[in-house]
């Protein structure tokens, strides 16, 4: 059957939860306490005295807004205002970074064109050292040329003849 042990995982009931914490609020007070341990405290009275403050704390928070009524609604137009110039500035600054992108995209390409204008100009000149090389050792200089047309046959002759050979065989040799 049913034991009076209750239940330890029963649910509190919320009303009695805040009562309880209401209770212990109203306890910890040292001079309640007092009296209400000697029966000098009329719970009615004290009740109505309690009621009678919030009362008139009420009617001064009222009093207090509609005080401060007008600066509450300039304050509400003022953040109205404020909300307004920084949807302007969130906007402004979304156009900023889509300039940045575009900007960023338009380095990027200027980025791209300048390695590529690097590799040609490197190749250019790799292309001109290995071309200027095979012309020095492919042409004739009028030196050259001379000594053989005109020259006397010696020993610089038969050098210039061998020389003239050698540009000869490079000229016409495979790659």
């Amino acid at each position: 059957g049913g034991g009076g042990g209750g239940n330890p995982l029963a649910v509190v009931d919320p009303e009695s939860e805040r009562l309880s914490r209401d209770l212990a609020t109203f306890l910890s007070d040292p001079a309640l306490r007092a009296r209400l341990a000697s029966g000098s405290l009329n719970l009615t009275s004290y009740s109505s005295t309690v009621r009678s403050e919030l009362d008139e704390l009420e009617r001064e928070c009222i009093d207090l807004y509609r005080a401060n009524a007008g600066r509450l609604s300039d304050l509400r137009v003022e953040m109205d205002a404020s909300d307004a110039v920084l949807a302007s500035l969130q906007e402004m600054l979304l156009g900023f970074q889509a300039d940045l992108a575009g900007l960023s995209g338009d380095i990027r390409t200027l980025q791209d064109q300048s390695r590529t204008l690097g590799v040609q100009l490197r190749n250019r000149r790799d292309a001109e050292l290995g071309l200027r090389a095979f012309i020095e050792r492919v042409v004739v200089p009028p030196a050259l040329a001379d000594a053989i047309c005109t020259g006397v046959v010696d020993e610089r002759f038969v050098e210039c003849v061998r020389e003239l050979e050698e540009k000869f065989e490079y000229a016409h040799a495979g790659p």
